[in-house]
């Protein structure tokens, strides 16, 4: 079985197509591999900070229970 010109040039255009679409992929995934570290970093820093503003909300609390517990007059 014999393939002609016609045939070996469709192939080439497929195979050629598929390696564009290939590379495209693969580009594609590095950017999103990219922009997904990203997005982990991002999220990192937001629950660091989160955490911070916890600790100081949590630290405002004990003072102002603590101011609190000496100003109450006994009875």
């Amino acid at each position: 079985m014999q393939m002609d010109d016609e045939q070996i040039q469709s192939l080439e255009a497929k195979i050629t197509t598929l390696l564009e679409l290939s590379e495209q992929m693969f580009e594609e995934n590095e950017q999103l591999r990219s922009e997904r570290q990203q997005w982990r970093e991002e999220r990192d820093l937001l629950l660091e900070k989160n955490n911070q503003a916890r600790l100081r909300i949590q630290s405002m609390i004990d003072r102002l229970q603590h101011l609190d517990d000496h100003t109450q007059k006994p009875d």
